[in-house]
């Protein structure tokens, strides 16, 4: 019922055309927010009564709308699923995925759309058993081999604690990355919350849509939409430029090209050159075409 008949495929610009069958070939970007940024974003939570994981929720779904204009959102999150007594010590793979649906507007402002957010992930959270499988099944999405269905992009959010490892005795601990070199959906978006309260986060994309440039790009894009957003919660989604300092002044370089131009309105100067070439052609549509004399006469 809460995802609705239809199941919408997300359409993010991307650099390649779409195989016909996903390779899972994949590649990672990380980004870390500022100490401000981090305690801004968890005092609004507060402020809320929400959680670190929703504001960044929704902030990622304003900026899916923004580059999809699609306001129809679907996003999956995966849940420990260790509801029960019994399987809380248990060792073993019990994860389960939500798909949590968005609705993105332009006149929605933070608070608003933050809102929506905490009551559709509460409301995904009070049905944590239901197999994704299963949900699959009885919504009979149209299904490909090269996307994901019901959701294409996802995001996970953790809060560790990794200062218990430098406790062990008689042991020296260290934490090694890892290049992702896979990716189960088009765009996933991996944060963590650290023992000292930094934020940091990875973008996991699928290196045979995207390029290495795109995804920098994107992710400048969210953090500049993050930071507006915290900054002033009551603006709204449409008054947001996504656009960094350095991409505004890039874009006012290429733009400068100035040129004198006639008194004369665009409408005129074509009616001038339609008088003194009537066979010029006018339009042009596949191979069919027509001159301004015919178009004239059909007019």
């Amino acid at each position: 019922q809460q995802l609705g008949g239809e199941q919408p495929v997300l359409q993010l610009p991307v650099d390649h055309a779409r195989p016909a069958v996903s390779s899972g070939q994949g590649a990672a970007l990380s980004f870390s927010l500022s100490g401000t940024v981090s305690e801004r974003l968890k005092q609004l939570a507060v402020e809320t009564s929400t959680t670190p994981f929703m504001v960044l929720l929704a902030a990622f779904q304003a900026l899916l709308y923004r580059y999809s204009g699609q306001s129809d959102l679907r996003i999956g999150i995966p849940v420990a699923n260790r509801s029960r007594i019994e399987t809380e010590a248990v060792v073993g793979f019990f994860v389960n995925t939500l798909v949590l649906r968005g609705d993105c507007r332009d006149e929605l402002n933070f608070l608003q759309l933050l809102a929506q957010v905490k009551q559709t992930v509460l409301g995904a959270q009070d049905h944590p058993d239901l197999p994704f499988e299963h949900l699959v099944e009885l919504l009979q999405p149209q299904r490909s081999l090269n996307r994901n269905p019901l959701f294409q992009v996802m995001m996970n959010h953790q809060k560790r604690d990794l200062s218990v490892l430098k406790t062990l005795p008689g042991l020296a601990v260290e934490r090694i990355g890892r290049e992702a070199d896979a990716a189960q959906f088009d765009l996933s978006l991996v944060t963590e919350e650290d023992e000292n309260g930094s934020i940091t986060g990875n973008w996991v994309y699928a290196a045979e849509l995207f390029e290495s440039e795109t995804m920098a790009r994107l992710s400048r894009h969210f953090l500049s939409l993050l930071e507006q957003w915290l900054a002033q919660p009551e603006q709204l989604l449409v008054n947001i430029g996504l656009l960094t300092a350095a991409e505004r002044s890039q874009l006012n370089a290429w733009n400068a090209t100035p040129r004198d131009y006639p008194a004369n309105l665009v409408h005129q100067l074509i009616s001038q050159q339609a008088l003194i070439r009537p066979d010029a052609v006018a339009l042009a549509f596949g191979e069919q075409t027509l001159s301004y004399a015919e178009l004239e006469s059909r007019a």
